[in-house]
C-alpha cells in the first residue's frame, strides 16, 4: 500500500507541476496551439484544461474537477435503464428538460435495448470536451475543466454495445445526451 500512496502523491505533484509550467509558458507568450502540440492535444483541449476567463463583469472563471463526472454520467445512464424518471430528470439542466424530456430519453433508451438488451456494465469511460472522441489528455485524464465537460462511456449490454455521451455544464447538470453505435463514423458531433 505504501507504493501505492508513494505513487498517488507523486502524480499529484506532477499534476500540480505542469500546471505550473503551463502557466509560466503562458506568461512568456506561448500559445495554447503550442502547449496543445507539446502535451499531444489540441488548442482547445488545452485550454479547457488550464485556461482561465476574465468575464466582462470582472469575474475570473476558472478550471472546474470534473473527475466525479464520469460516475454521474453512469448514475444517469443506470437510472434510464431502470426507468427511474425522477432521480434521471433531476440530474438534466432545467433549461433542456422540454426538449430532453423523459418520454425522448426513454423511447431512445427502447431503441437501445432492441439493439443490444439490457445494460450490464460500463467499460471505457473518459473525459473530454464537446467534439472530443478522446481522453483530453494522453498523460492522463484532466483534474479539471473549463466550461463544458463530456463524458463518454461503453454501455455494455447483453447481446452488444453502445456509445454514450453526456455533455455537462459548469454547474455539473446535463445538458446533452448522445447514445451512438460504437461503429457508426464520430464526426461530425452536436457535443
Amino acid at each position: 500500500m505504501d507504493q501505492i500512496r508513494q505513487a498517488a502523491l507523486e502524480l499529484e505533484r506532477a499534476h500540480k507541476n505542469l500546471e505550473v509550467a503551463v502557466t509560466a509558458e503562458r506568461a512568456r507568450g506561448r500559445s495554447w496551439a503550442d502547449i496543445g502540440r507539446t502535451l499531444g492535444v489540441s488548442r482547445q483541449a488545452a485550454f479547457k484544461r488550464f485556461g482561465k476567463i476574465n468575464t466582462p463583469e470582472g469575474d475570473t472563471l476558472m478550471p472546474r474537477p470534473v473527475h466525479h463526472l464520469k460516475q454521474t454520467a453512469q448514475r444517469f445512464f443506470t437510472l434510464v435503464s431502470e426507468g427511474q424518471e425522477d432521480l434521471a430528470m433531476a440530474m438534466l439542466n432545467p433549461n433542456v428538460r422540454e426538449e430532453l424530456n423523459w418520454d425522448v430519453i426513454s423511447q431512445v433508451w427502447q431503441t437501445c435495448l432492441e439493439e443490444a438488451g439490457t445494460l450490464e456494465h460500463f467499460s471505457d469511460t473518459f473525459i473530454t470536451h464537446p467534439q472530443g472522441t478522446s481522453a483530453i489528455a494522453q498523460a492522463g485524464e484532466p483534474e479539471q475543466i473549463l466550461g463544458t465537460a463530456v463524458v463518454v462511456t461503453t454501455l455494455e449490454q447483453e447481446a452488444g454495445s453502445t456509445t454514450g455521451r453526456i455533455a455537462f455544464d459548469g454547474d455539473d447538470l446535463i445538458t446533452g445526451i448522445l447514445y451512438l453505435n460504437p461503429e457508426a463514423p464520430l464526426d461530425p458531433l452536436p457535443f
